[in-house]
């Protein structure tokens, strides 16, 4: 339970993969059968898949200045493993990817699959943006002043995602053919709060973010297209408002549900102390 986000469900709702240690178990929710992913050299400290069921990413933490690796796996190959009852067969490490001192923080794929964001810890601070197939880094940049705790692409489009961390929310533009990475920051007015994590509207004009003091705190993220120095920015990521309801020990967990009688998005929360809540 130390590692955020770490029981998830693969796209399909038929299996759930989480880090063990350094091994990733991902076990079929039917018949009960695991496979397991062996690879890494310490600590699993991040995991994702991605939506079209084909990739699994995780990344590691290590000691010192040691590189800690990324691994992107073949996630149909583990479900073939796991369903055929040869949980150790192999063959589902696709790359290593070395780029990171210390400790991975998150890790996410773009909504095509085309893209894989990293995100290094506190000794690192690095935002890299990485080409799946390819198993190459494209462009990367420092996440922040202060550090960065959690990272995601939008949903519907492949060139923006966002960053949260100490005071901080950035929303970046991704741009493969330059190539190039440009952040802009969050108005966040008089509010000042450590963001743990967050989760994105299916529609991505919004952000739910949720606070070490135990609130979820809404952002619009809409931002400007990179502009040239002497063009000035006309639209900019805001604070919305956050809830006056707070979650004791922090918000550890959020994620936006649609209600399909209404449209209206409402926000699942997990809190530090073991409870859930709709806000």
């Amino acid at each position: 339970g130390s590692v955020p986000g770490g029981l998830q469900y693969t796209s399909c709702g038929g299996y759930v993969f989480y880090p063990l240690g350094s091994i990733i178990v991902l076990r079929n929710i039917s018949t009960g059968k695991q496979a397991f992913l062996e690879a890494h050299d310490d600590n699993v400290s991040c995991i994702t898949a991605s939506k079209d069921n084909c990739y699994l990413a995780s990344g590691q933490e290590s000691y010192g200045t040691t590189k800690a690796d990324v691994m992107v796996w073949d996630l149909k190959q583990t479900i073939k493993n796991c369903d055929d009852g040869i949980p150790s067969a192999g063959g589902c490490l696709i790359h290593r990817l070395k780029q990171h001192i210390g400790k991975v923080q998150s890790v996410d794929f773009s909504c095509d699959s085309k893209y894989l964001l990293t995100l290094g810890g506190q000794d690192d601070n690095d935002l890299v943006v990485w080409d799946v197939e390819g198993g190459y880094g494209i462009c990367g940049s420092p996440a922040a002043k202060d550090s960065a705790l959690s990272a995601k692409w939008l949903n519907n489009r492949n060139d923006r995602l966002v960053t949260v961390g100490n005071y901080h929310l950035r929303v970046w533009q991704v741009d493969v053919n330059a190539p190039k990475i440009h952040a802009m920051d969050a108005k966040m007015g008089s509010l000042q709060r450590v963001i743990q994590c967050l989760t994105i509207s299916a529609d991505d004009r919004h952000a739910y973010c949720g606070t070490k003091t135990g609130e979820v705190v809404k952002f619009k993220i809409d931002r400007d297209d990179i502009q040239s120095f002497n063009d000035p920015d006309r639209v900019r990521p805001t604070m919305e408002g956050y809830s006056r309801e707070r979650c004791s020990k922090g918000v550890k967990s959020v994620a936006c549900i649609v209600n399909p009688a209404s449209g209206n998005t409402n926000v699942l929360v997990g809190g530090g102390d073991g409870t859930i809540k709709f806000m």
